[in-house]
């Protein structure tokens, strides 16, 4: 026995340090190996790239508000709209400051992560009594799988280390007692809050599963174990309470919620990546975000089904693992159940509710996740810790050359080089608008046209460059878009239109940044270009001038007429995977003079006299009173779907109102027919500028949710119908929670 260890000391992981670094190198080619510019994709990475250099910004500059961020503005503290990735970006806020580049300080903490995830596993592994080589095998596996590379965009979804290191801490604590192991448990829980609520919430559940499996078969010891945990957890909690109180204000404040949640059919845990260098594409087909790659790996799999006989054989080295082994099993069968979702989906048969839909009913915290799945990460945390039982075995045997080829097998299986690379501007590459953007006063920019709400994830390229010229911006990704910034980016659609001016006005901006030659109008074009006739092109042409969506062409003829001043004009650039054919920059003293439509007034017609019919779905859930309930299409709008009521009687109809949530969708341009008692339908009124003037200063009031309401003149009428108009479109289709149809008094 080597001097340190029965002194009692670990030896330093060296190596395992090492090995880890070159394999979080390895995974993540081809993107590793250019950290200065090279990132996944436009979209999450993006994010995480203007995320991390927000906050190494703030954290240096103005730590008093590290959640005001600069996009979706007016919105406070819109960091809170998403995982925050705090503690990531403060370990790597030094590089940024002397590199100036958050796309190194980006790939810099993922290298962190990964390799603090392998370590984190190894901790757990090492707490369970496992040896060096085993434990080091279980945390490369927990690290470097192929979901775990497939969510390596998502800083805040691959920054889990502590989740593993806080197991570790609980299993000591509740096999030995040891006070300080508490105290670390509730230590480690409290910096993977500090990194990302996600695993917050997750670690909260595995742990709370850990001890409900182990007070199974130690009651005797439950109790005191588990009272154990409330003083350290309390103080956990009045640490957390900061970045605690700023969500929790978000959350209240808007409504903040996720629909039940979709998961995943158990053959994705046979899908690979389609670049996977042993096995290519196999499995179900799989995405980059929802319903990616769950690849457990064949090797790891028969390795942990071996670990795990022989811990229960009644005699031999291993069977002092039984005990864990088996509530290992127990506990990533049910991850197994959870990542599912709601429904439980095999080979595509539903099979009926599934566990996760109590989380989401009665757990605190659930109602806010949106991906069930990505519990599967700690699925391979499970399968990694069964497999080193049965590699401790090859080494106990004095097969130690064995145990690492295996080892190495079940974690190579599962190298899938990133398909997709984006090489992203240096801090030198500045294009010349945001070099001059950041030298102006302090003061809200938009900048169009805007990028389809079916390509919003490209925003994040504005966000980025928002982290040189650090000027606040109405719109941007992030994971809970406000409603307001849907109606912005709607009404930026039409810029210069009075009623947009008067929209920006309203929210404080009063330059605009165009783009010149950027695509506009790509949702109507996807929709006619995908759904439209043989000549496309002049359809999408046409429709394009009927909703005046040409911004370029509207805002240069707007700055002749002396209605915009053209204060900069900028020419083309190209840097790193992005370019624009030049910028114009505009600016406009005050807002348009369009006024607000007056709400309608009149008595809620009830559902029991309404007749519904879609061109699709079912309708009832938006008129049922309830605003947890929505009518849901989707698809993207095609342009004939419509929403129908016909009344067995004449009604005297004095309005509609459409009550809109945060995760609403509707068209972007509809009206509203009333069937008349002659039978024709007519149109009574449609969506213009005084009705969007009308939503937006009600966000402004209350950003909870909002009301599109329409007065009509209290004709008796036979029905009333809400249907596009020419050029509506709506990428995410259609969630409207409330369409009330109002009788006069």
């Amino acid at each position: 026995m080597p001097l340190a260890r029965a002194a009692g000391r670990e030896p330093q992981p060296w190596v395992e340090a090492l090995l880890y670094s070159a394999l979080s190198i390895v995974f993540l080619a081809p993107q590793s190996l250019a950290p200065a510019s090279r990132i996944a994709y436009v979209g999450d990475s993006l994010e995480s790239v203007a995320i991390v250099g927000f906050l190494g910004r703030q954290i240096l500059s103005n730590p008093t508000h590290l959640f005001d961020a600069g996009f979706l503005h007016p919105q406070r503290d819109a960091l809170t709209l998403t995982d925050h990735r705090l503690l990531p970006s403060l370990l790597v806020a030094p590089a940024l400051r002397l590199s100036g580049n958050p796309v190194l300080a980006y790939n810099l903490a993922l290298l962190v992560a990964f390799v603090a995830a392998a370590f984190g596993g190894r901790s757990l592994a090492r707490a369970l009594g496992l040896g060096r080589l085993p434990a080091g095998y279980a945390g490369a596996l927990f690290a470097f799988h192929t979901y775990a590379i497939n969510e390596a965009p998502r800083l805040n979804i691959v920054s889990h280390a502590f989740v593993a290191f806080a197991l570790g801490s609980l299993v000591e604590w509740l096999r030995t007692g040891a006070n300080g192991s508490r105290w670390r448990f509730a230590l480690f829980l409290l910096l993977q809050g500090y990194c990302a609520n996600y695993h917050l919430l997750y670690g909260v559940l595995l742990s709370s599963l850990t001890i409900l499996i182990w007070s199974a078969a130690n009651r005797h010891l439950a109790r005191s174990r588990i009272s154990g945990l409330v003083v350290p957890g309390a103080v956990a909690v009045l640490l957390f309470t900061p970045i605690l109180v700023p969500y929790l204000r978000t959350m209240t404040s808007l409504e903040l919620a996720r629909s039940r949640p979709r998961g995943i059919d158990l053959l994705h845990y046979l899908s690979t990546s389609p670049s996977n260098w042993v096995w290519g594409a196999i499995g179900p087909p799989a995405r980059l975000q929802q319903q990616g790659p769950h690849f457990v790996g064949f090797a790891a799999v028969i390795l942990g089904i071996a670990g795990l006989f022989l811990a229960l054989r009644l005699a031999g080295p291993a069977s002092k693992h039984r005990a864990w082994a088996v509530g290992a099993t127990v506990l990533t069968l049910t991850l197994v159940l959870l990542s599912l979702g709601d429904r439980l989906t095999i080979a595509g048969a539903d099979l009926g509710p599934g566990p996760y839909g109590f989380l989401y009913d009665y757990v605190p915290g659930f109602r806010l996740v949106r991906i069930p799945e990505r519990l599967a990460l700690f699925v391979m945390l499970g399968v990694g810790l069964l497999g080193a039982v049965g590699l401790e075995r090859l080494v106990e045997e004095g097969r130690r050359t064995t145990a690492l080829f295996v080892a190495a097998a079940a974690v190579f299986e599962h190298l899938s080089p990133l398909a997709i690379t984006t090489e992203i501007p240096r801090p030198g590459e500045l294009p010349a608008v945001y070099k001059w953007l950041s030298a102006q006063p302090s003061e809200p920019v938009a900048e169009i046209p805007i990028r389809g709400e079916a390509l919003i994830r490209q925003e994040t390229i504005e966000m980025f460059f928002a982290t040189f010229h650090g000027q606040r911006e109405p719109l941007g990704y992030t994971a809970y878009p406000t409603l307001l910034s849907k109606v912005v980016r709607r009404a930026l659609l039409e810029f210069p239109s009075e009623a947009c001016l008067t929209v920006l006005d309203r929210i404080g901006v009063h330059r605009v940044i165009v783009h010149e030659g950027r695509e506009v109008a790509p949702d109507l074009r996807n929709q006619i270009f995908n759904f439209g006739p043989q000549d496309r092109e002049r359809r999408f042409a046409e429709a394009v001038a009927d909703a005046g969506l040409d911004v370029e062409r509207n805002a240069a003829s707007a700055a002749r007429t002396g209605r915009l001043l053209r204060e900069a004009r900028f020419a083309p650039w190209a840097a790193g995977s992005f370019s624009e054919g030049g910028e114009s920059v505009y600016r406009f003293a005050s807002g348009g003079a369009v006024e607000a439509a007056p709400l309608p007034r009149g008595t809620r017609v009830a559902a029991a006299r309404l007749r519904l019919r879609t061109k699709e779905g079912d309708a009832t859930a938006a008129f049922d009173g309830r605003m947890d309930t929505s009518y849901v299409l989707t698809r993207p709008l095609r342009g004939d779907e419509f929403i129908e009521t016909r009344f067995a009687e004449p009604i005297a109809v004095s309005g509609v109102e459409l009550v809109l949530r945060h995760e609403s969708a509707w068209p972007t341009r509809f009206r509203i027919a009333v069937l008349r008692e002659d039978g024709q339908w007519i149109e009574a009124a449609r969506w213009d500028g005084a009705h969007l003037v009308q939503l937006v200063e009600g966000l402004l009031q209350e950003p909870r949710r909002g009301t599109i309401g329409f007065s009509l003149n209290g004709e008796r009428v036979l029905g009333v119908s809400l249907l596009p108009q020419t050029g509506g479109t709506s990428a995410s289709g259609w969630s409207l929670p409330e369409f009330r149809i109002l009788e006069k008094p």
